[in-house]
């Protein structure tokens, strides 16, 4: 176990460690469109062979 100002201190270092990820991956999340990502179209024509399959809207089986 460590004490608190160590505590403190490594939390403080985690969360700045996290922002400057975030930071970095920022470029690529911006960019990213789901209308045209291959995976997301291969997912969504899974859905909407399932809920043809099971007589169901893709509006109703999405959720």
């Amino acid at each position: 176990m460590v004490g608190v100002r160590a505590a403190v201190w490594s939390g403080g270092l985690a969360c700045v460690l996290a922002v400057l990820a975030v930071t970095a991956a920022l470029p690529s999340l911006l960019r990213y469109d789901d209308r045209t990502d291959p995976h997301t179209a291969a997912v969504r024509a899974d859905h909407e062979r399932a809920a043809a399959a099971a007589g169901e809207s893709p509006a109703t089986a999405a959720n």
